[in-house]
């Protein structure tokens, strides 16, 4: 019963095409209308996408249909997606290591000289602190 219903529903559906009108002004302008002008000759062409038979008699071949994207694609976005999150861990941690060592160096007390450069390292590896980690510590 099912099946009845649904192939008169589908015999019913017709493809509307309706009809555009195309004609070429003094200009050599081609224009597009749904409307004739009314002081120039225009052809009238049919809109819509042909149907299968009308397609296969002219021989146009039907559109490509789009890549879908597939669990496959999916699943290998979300294994990228946690390489860069292991990637971005192992990163944090080399960034506190290193700020940990800048600062027990600094409290060792070193010359004025190296205490500079201590300084200037402990503040780049905070920044990386706050890069990598997104927050300081």
């Amino acid at each position: 019963m099912r099946w009845i219903a649904l192939t008169l529903l589908l015999a019913g559906v017709t493809g509307a095409a309706t009809e555009i009108y195309q004609w070429e002004d003094a200009d050599g302008v081609v224009h597009f209308s749904d409307r004739p002008p009314t002081n120039l000759p225009a052809e009238q062409r049919p809109v819509g996408e042909p149907s299968v038979v009308e397609a296969w008699r002219a021989g146009i071949k039907p559109r490509a249909k789009p890549a879908r994207a597939t669990g496959r694609s999916r699943a290998m976005a979300v294994e990228a997606r946690r390489a860069r999150e292991e990637k971005r861990a192992e990163q944090c941690h080399r960034a506190r290591q290193r700020l940990a060592e800048v600062r027990a160096k600094r409290r060792a007390g070193y010359k004025a000289s190296e205490g500079r450069s201590l300084k200037r390292r402990a503040a780049r590896y905070q920044q990386d602190v706050r890069f990598y980690c997104g927050s300081f510590s």
